[in-house]
């Protein structure tokens, strides 16, 4: 009897750590980040990263850095974010609590460019989904994070912790 109910406490404990969804836990960007869907303007049609064939994630530290990695580029950036409480009457929306601003390193941001200017076709968004050397990412209450880009295309990238 003992050791079914140590085995109990032990499975409940474990379930419990991994689920990113308790409203007890910490509401933070620090650690790692993995693209869940990708949700398309106009038709609002949802795409879950399984469908997507690549996959995308960020590792925010608490130092201010950060690091970005996409199997469909292959690349890995990084740079530095500030992390700024989001206020209730300027909320892109209600679920926003935090904005990130990433701003990635200007050598890697100029190699991109560079990139796209030798290569027709090479999409900035793909490296960089944001406004220059920046992206502007919000952290819900739900405990996930949202990047909607700023190239006004309307995509929304959805995120969840790994």
């Amino acid at each position: 009897m003992k050791k079914l109910i140590l085995a109990s406490l032990t499975i409940l404990l474990l379930a419990a750590c991994q689920n990113d969804d308790n409203p007890n836990m910490p509401l933070t960007e620090i650690g790692d980040w993995e693209l869940e869907q990708v949700t398309l303007p106009g038709s609002g049609e949802v795409i879950s990263a399984t469908d997507l064939g690549f996959s995308q994630t960020y590792t925010f530290k608490t130092d201010g850095t950060f690091s970005k990695f996409s199997t469909e580029t292959g690349v890995n950036l990084s740079g530095t974010y500030e992390a700024e409480d989001a206020e209730p009457d300027d909320r892109f929306e209600p679920l926003t609590v935090k904005w990130l601003t990433l701003t990635f390193d200007l050598d890697q941001y100029e190699a991109i460019l560079a990139m796209e200017d030798s290569m027709s076709g090479t999409d900035v968004d793909k490296y960089i989904f944001g406004s220059d050397n920046m992206e502007v990412i919000a952290l819900r209450v739900d405990h996930t994070l949202m990047n909607i880009g700023q190239r006004f295309h309307g995509r929304a990238m959805l995120y969840t912790r790994k």
